[in-house]
Formats: structure tokens, sequence, C-alpha cells
């Protein structure tokens, strides 16, 4: 008897406030619970963003790289043809003067052979020749010089 109104009075003790501690304890587990599902799938959500954050970043990444190359391609390009354009404008300044030096010279060349035809031809006739003789005379030699020099007979 005496067990049996211990068991009473420890249970009506005891009993009650032990249910209700496990009770309470359940809940705020079954409550930490479903505050962890909540934050593990925003975490999910959460990296899913991310991830297409980055994979957005990279992607940008990887045009800015495609447009610099462009670029860069391009203005290498234009340096190339620049330097071309330069290189034969240079070839045509230098036929140019090359051509002005050859003319200059060819000129020079019949002036002075014609003086001295005039020279020799006044030492065969022995005698000064007059200014109209020597202009006559130095023209046919320039005329025949020109035309020898570019393979043709007067």
């Amino acid at each position: 008897m005496n067990i049996t109104l211990l068991c009473v009075i420890l249970r009506a003790i005891l009993f009650k406030p032990v249910t209700a501690f496990i009770e309470t304890r359940r809940e705020k587990i079954k409550s930490d619970l479903e505050a962890a599902a909540r934050e593990q799938d925003e975490a999910k959500t959460l990296r899913s963003t991310y991830e297409a954050k980055l994979r957005d970043a990279e992607d940008e990444a990887r045009k800015i790289a495609q447009d610099a190359r462009k670029t860069a391609e391009e203005r290498a390009e234009a340096i190339v043809a620049e330097g071309k354009a330069e290189a034969r404008s240079m070839v045509e300044r230098a036929r140019r003067q090359v051509d002005a030096e050859r003319d200059a010279a060819f000129a020079a060349f019949k002036a002075e052979a014609a003086a001295l035809v005039v020279k020799a031809a006044s030492k065969l006739l022995e005698r000064e020749l007059s200014g109209e003789d020597t202009l006559r005379l130095a023209e046919a030699a320039v005329r025949e010089c020109a035309a020898s020099a570019q393979g043709r007979p007067s």
C-alpha cells in the first residue's frame, strides 16, 4: 500500500511536470528542425542565386576578354596597314627622288656634253664660234646624245 500510495503521489507530483517538460522539449526540437529546414532551403536558394551570378560574371569576363582581344587585333591590323601605307609612301618618295636625281644628272650630262662638243668643234674649226653657231651645235649634240641614250638614232 505504501508503494502504491508513493507511486500515486510521485505520479501526480513528478509525472505531470516531466511530461510537460518532455512535451516542451519535443515542441522546441520540432520548431528547431523546421527552422533548420527553412534555413537550409534559404541557403539552397542563395547558393543557386550566387552560382547564377558567378556564371553571369564569368560570362561577362569572357565577353570582355573577347572584346579586348578583338579590339587588340583590329588595332594591330590598323597599325600594320599604317606601316604598309607608310612604307609604300616612302618607296614612292624614294622613287621620285631617284627619278629627279637621274633627270638632274642627265641634264648636267647633256650640258657638259654640249660644252665638250662645242669645244671639240671649235678646235676642229680652229676658230671661235658665234653664239648662234654654239647654240645650233649644242642643240644638235644634245639631240644626238639624247637619242643615243634612249637607244634610237637621230
